[in-house]
């Protein structure tokens, strides 16, 4: 109980956290990061849209659910994506009795025990104690894969407020439509920025200030 106890302490519920999307120097759009207490378990949820010339560029609509327990282990995910022509529905069920992610499409796949999607991922991360050099190696889910990832933390510097960036090395794993996803936390583990790499360039995301 005392782990549960740090864990909601760093981490208020419930929580939102909204970010501009930004390509160059223009507003494209907006993410919104969202978690909340049901029950006994967690809900995550999150959506992503362009606007603008963004949309006209390569439209983005995407919209993320992922249930979890209190050590961030994902039980269920699911997402609706729509991205340029592309549209998709996916559905993941995580047994950890049985060690296995089992699809909509009636796919299993072994499941590691320590292994997260991205989104449980990033809030697990944020439960951490890290400083730049640590180097972390975590558990991946994603693309229908199991992958033991490296963590690069680093110290980057915007607007003279200091940021821990983590950098995933996740190889050929599509994250948010793309890969090179870098995340910069603040002084407290929340997220302050993203930045993702995409075909066309890198799209960065900066948390907005809510009243």
């Amino acid at each position: 109980m005392i782990f549960i106890a740090i864990l909601f302490y760093i981490i208020p519920i419930p929580e939102e956290l909204v970010f501009d999307i930004r390509y160059g120097p223009f507003s494209a759009g907006e993410i919104r990061l969202y978690i909340e207490q049901i029950d006994t378990i967690y809900k995550i949820s999150c959506t992503e849209k362009t606007k603008g010339l963004m949309s006209g560029i390569y439209r983005i609509n995407d919209r993320y659910e992922i249930w979890v327990d209190s050590a961030f282990i994902p039980i269920l995910y699911e997402d609706w994506i729509e991205e340029g022509g592309y549209k998709r529905h996916r559905k993941i069920e995580f047994n950890h009795e049985q060690g296995v992610a089992v699809y909509q499409d009636k796919y299993n796949l072994e499941l590691h025990s320590n292994a997260r999607e991205i989104f449980s991922l990033i809030y697990y991360t944020r439960t951490l104690s890290i400083s730049s050099g640590d180097t972390l190696r975590l558990w991946l889910h994603a693309g229908k894969k199991n992958a033991e990832i490296v963590v690069p933390v680093a110290e980057k510097v915007f607007d003279g407020e200091t940021y821990l960036a983590v950098s995933p090395e996740v190889g050929d794993i599509k994250v948010f439509g793309g890969k090179g996803l870098t995340l910069y936390y603040d002084r407290d583990m929340v997220p302050a920025r993203f930045s993702i790499g995409l075909w066309f360039g890198t799209i960065s995301a900066i948390r907005k200030e809510l009243n």
